[in-house]
């Protein structure tokens, strides 16, 4: 466990889980959907929270899929430095989650719980977000990430406040 501090004040706490059971195989039972690959999918609009200098600035994104009124999102993600799938990276790209619902842009994230399944090299991550549902002024939802060959890379589930204003 990390926690971060100024003064007296928790500003962050992670705290991670590590381990594996040596000699069970592997096996994958989630599929990546039938999607486009990233070359054919338009750029993913400037976020209104993002630019060149946050971490937002950081990624080139691509929308597969867009469907607000069933919580679906599909977006291609890839790092602007091209640096390989490690646990960070997806754990940076699994922090998108808010920017998945026009509602819940610009929103506050509560938690972040991210299981790795693998570290299949892949210069785009498939990010498919399914927003589960709104309560009490709080969005909670999942995502699974996929390499280009459709390995399952990992899968997240996230909670965060919707914002104050509705974004346009």
């Amino acid at each position: 466990m990390a926690t971060l501090r100024r003064g007296d004040t928790v500003l962050q706490r992670v705290i991670g889980a590590l381990g594996r059971r040596e000699g069970e195989p592997d096996r994958q039972f989630m599929t990546m959907p039938e999607v486009a690959p990233p070359e054919q999918c338009p750029l993913k609009p400037p976020d209104a929270f993002g630019h060149s200098e946050n971490m937002v600035g950081q990624f080139e994104r691509r929308t597969v899929l867009e469907d607000f009124d069933s919580g679906l999102e599909y977006v291609w993600t890839r790092a602007r430095h091209r640096q390989p799938v490690s646990a960070a990276l997806l754990a940076a790209v699994s922090d998108f989650f808010l920017g998945a619902h026009k509602r819940s842009r610009g929103g506050t994230s509560l938690d972040n719980t991210l299981r790795l399944c693998s570290l299949h090299p892949t210069e785009w991550i498939l990010c498919t977000t399914q927003v589960a549902g709104f309560a009490n002024g709080v969005m909670q939802g999942s995502q699974c990430f996929f390499s280009q060959d459709g390995a399952l890379l990992a899968i997240s589930s996230q909670s965060g406040l919707l914002p104050h204003t509705p974004n346009p």
